[in-house]
């Protein structure tokens, strides 16, 4: 009699489990939310808004995944914070980061006009403008705070003739 309850227990979560990884494959086979169909104005700020969201709550994760990759290529996340230079008290009040002007310098960059909104004790917001710039690397956003163009594209020659040698070697 144990062995029929254990069986049917087997049975019972081997089934769970099956149903389970259906309802995952169901959920990734659907179309992915992306950015393609936002603008530009529009992704910057949502991705802004999230890193800098991030930070008030002490993660500064968000900054990192806007740096040049060079930089995550060589210094890692503790390394990085180690390096103290992304460093702002009290964002615990800001809740949200509005692009209210771009201006494009090719295709690679831009110069934003930025408000940050601050949320205060009595519930009020208030404005701080800010302007920077952001390029764009390989279709993606990058507002290095740490990283710089100039040794992103140093690595990038150094790390496509490391392909083409590579390649080279295979004989392809």
């Amino acid at each position: 009699m144990k062995r029929f309850k254990f069986s049917w227990l087997i049975i019972l979560f081997s089934t769970l489990a099956l149903v389970g990884l259906n309802n995952c494959s169901k959920k990734t086979e659907q179309e992915p939310t992306t950015d393609k169909n936002l603008s530009d104005k529009e992704v910057l700020e949502k991705s802004l808004s999230e890193a800098l969201v991030r930070l008030s709550y002490g993660d500064k994760s968000g900054l990192y995944d806007f740096e040049f990759p060079y930089l995550r290529e060589e210094t890692n996340y503790d390394e990085y914070l180690a390096m103290r230079q992304v460093q702002w008290a009290n964002m615990d009040t800001v809740i949200a980061l509005r692009v209210n002007d771009i201006t494009y310098f090719g295709e690679d960059s831009v110069e934003l006009v930025v408000d940050y909104v601050f949320r205060g004790i009595s519930g009020q917001e208030s404005i701080r403008p800010d302007l920077f710039k952001i390029y764009k690397y390989r279709d993606k956003w990058v507002k290095p705070t740490v990283s710089f163009l100039h040794k992103q594209l140093e690595f990038d020659e150094i790390y496509d003739a490391a392909i083409k040698a590579a390649e080279k070697e295979a004989g392809n």
